[in-house]
């Protein structure tokens, strides 16, 4: 990675910029395992949706709310 290149050719900064490339490494980590908790919920919430008593309970409840 080019953040240890940088780290390596610095000598007084070394610590900071270390903490700054863990922090980043972090952020992504983040950033990946949240793309992939989206990705399956939203298979769940469209297997959810999907199933037929659902689709008939959501489908009576917006007819009982359109005739409130």
């Amino acid at each position: 990675m080019c953040y240890v290149q940088v780290i390596s050719h610095t000598s007084g900064y070394r610590r900071l910029l270390s903490e700054i490339c863990r922090q980043y490494e972090r952020l992504i980590s983040v950033l990946e395992r949240a793309r992939d908790e989206q990705i399956y919920l939203r298979g769940k919430m469209i297997e959810i949706i999907s199933t037929p008593a659902t689709l008939h309970n959501y489908q009576c409840r917006a007819d009982d709310l359109l005739n409130k």
